[in-house]
This record gives C-alpha cells, sequence and structure tokens, in this order.
C-alpha cells in the first residue's frame, strides 16, 4: 500500500476513534443507567479497579489521565457509597490500595451488564465472524502499542474482588 493511502487512511482511523469516543461520552445512559447518582468519572474508576483488583491511587490515576488528587476525591465519594474500602498495601505501607466492597462489587456488576448491553447493540452492525476479526485487531495493535511504548497488561479478564 501506497505511504499516501496508508497515511490517508490513519488520519481517517484517528478521527473515527475520536469520534466514536466523543459520541460515547456525550451519549446519555452509555456509561451508566440514568438513575444511578455517581458520575460517569467514577464509573470509570470503578472499571479501573475491576481491572486490577487493588489498585493504588497512581495507577488509577493514569489509568484516567487526572491527577492523584482528582482520584482521591473520586474514591472518597465511591467510600461513603459504601462502594470501595481502602487499605495499605502490604509491601508499602505509604502506599493506600483500594478495593471493591461487597456492595461496591454488586453494582459493579450491575454496571458491567448495562455496558455490555450498550456494546452488544452498539456492535450488531457486525456479524459474529466481523467481530472476531475486529477484536484480534484491536488486540494485537494494543500489544504493539505495549511492545513499543509500555503500557499495562489488560489481559485481565474484567471482574471485581467479591471480598
Amino acid at each position: 500500500m501506497a505511504f499516501d493511502k496508508r497515511h490517508k487512511l490513519i488520519n481517517q482511523m484517528i478521527g473515527s476513534f475520536w469520534e466514536m469516543q466523543s459520541n460515547v461520552r456525550s451519549a446519555r445512559g452509555w456509561t451508566k443507567p440514568d438513575h444511578h447518582p455517581i458520575s460517569r468519572q467514577q464509573v470509570e474508576l470503578l472499571f479501573v479497579v475491576s481491572q486490577y483488583g487493588s489498585p493504588n491511587v497512581k495507577e488509577i490515576a493514569d489509568s484516567l489521565g487526572i491527577t492523584s488528587g482528582a482520584v482521591s476525591q473520586l474514591i472518597e465519594h465511591l467510600v461513603e457509597e459504601g462502594m470501595l474500602e481502602r487499605g495499605n498495601s502490604s509491601d508499602d505501607r505509604r502506599i493506600v490500595q483500594v478495593r471493591f466492597t461487597r456492595h461496591g462489587a454488586k453494582i459493579f456488576k450491575h454496571f458491567q451488564a448495562h455496558r455490555v448491553a450498550k456494546m452488544t447493540d452498539f456492535l450488531s452492525a457486525l456479524d459474529d465472524q466481523e467481530l472476531a476479526q475486529f477484536t484480534g485487531l484491536l488486540d494485537k495493535m494494543m500489544r504493539n502499542f505495549a511492545d513499543k511504548y509500555g503500557g499495562k497488561d489488560r489481559s485481565k479478564k474484567c471482574k471485581p474482588n467479591d471480598s
């Protein structure tokens, strides 16, 4: 493929990713059911906790692209709501980690089911073969990105701790 054509396709892909991300963030009811009182950022934080298990504040901040101070404020509200609990790392007592409470794990499972339903509807434009191919291509791109630029291992299943 000629460089100019590849460059044009890459620019098109960048625009499509940006537009899709913008649409998802602004779509009402996409991230969480409308009736739930927590913010979109708090839901995203719960998804980070589900990925890491017991992340520390810095891991959450890096994943969300926000400051540690902002993460601490989000965590505070989720602790007050009984969804998360704080604890110190067994390796370094100065490091604060968070994890789901039983109530938080239950709420998160509800959010996850909501998100899966939304994604199922969104991806209904693809047949099973196209979906498998798309998923494989995304995995390949993420492995390449991690190899070249570093990054977290996203191969863990999205499953909250039940403790």
